[in-house]
């Protein structure tokens, strides 16, 4: 066990005595996704995996993340702390692990630009009609999907404001207004901001900013197409 895990298991175990069990072991794990599991022995939580991009984490930001844990491990609702929410959603936070992020994430081109179309200037039109705010794309990473996604047109990662959209989006068949709108779905979760493991992003408050924008039940429409479009292609049809 390095440095960081000692410290790891000190801050689980002080978050941990005080609901009445122990942390045996503490690892910082690897992967794409922001997470925590843990392995019990009896009461005790024997191991304790906890995401790597809480590894530089301040105690004070690390021990509410535990807190959060601990009661989730006991069957309640995870709540984090604001010192732990002021830490993951700072610029700091974002810039330094977005990359390692982006480096574990599949089906990601890494460029806004494609070869028709380029998903700022579906922004830059979202912020001139005043469906968004410069606040809302604020430390914001856009890029396609290196290869298409026909059942989903964009994907929201709201902890490092990366947006990606499919890349069946680029191509000048699809009307602008298309692809515009599943650019303005997203930016709408980049303004919700991190929710930590909130399982339903898409709330009563959502959906009426969804339909805000002009052509919406148009845009809704065209999309319903795109799953039989990815089922023709798959069969050469």
């Amino acid at each position: 066990m390095d440095g960081k895990e000692q410290r790891l298991l000190a801050i689980a175990n002080s978050a941990a005595l005080r609901r009445g069990t122990e942390v045996g072991e503490a690892r910082f794990s690897r992967g794409g996704r922001f997470a925590y599991r843990w392995r019990m022995d009896g009461r005790r939580i024997a191991v304790l995996y906890v995401t790597d991009y809480l590894d530089e984490a301040p105690d004070r930001a690390l021990l509410e993340f535990m807190e959060g844990v601990m009661d989730s491990v006991r069957g309640g609702t995870a709540r984090f702390g604001s010192a732990f929410m002021e830490y993951i959603t700072s610029d700091a936070f974002i810039l330094r692990k977005r990359p390692v992020f982006l480096r574990r994430s599949r089906n990601i081109a890494r460029t806004d630009a494609g070869r028709h179309r380029n998903i700022y200037d579906a922004a830059q039109r979202l912020l001139d009609a005043g469906l968004i705010s410069p606040e809302d794309l604020d430390c914001t990473y856009f890029t396609w999907t290196s290869a298409p996604n026909y059942t989903r047109l964009g994907y929201c990662h709201q902890m490092f404001r990366v947006v990606a959209v499919s890349s069946v989006l680029d191509d000048p068949a699809v009307p602008e207004y298309v692809f515009d709108f599943v650019v303005y779905h997203e930016c709408l979760h980049l303004r919700q901001g991190y929710r930590p493991f909130d399982r339903r992003p898409h709330d009563a408050a959502f959906r009426r900013q969804e339909k805000l924008y002009p052509r919406y039940a148009e845009a809704e429409a065209y999309m319903k197409r795109f799953p039989a479009m990815g089922r023709g292609r798959r069969s050469g049809k």
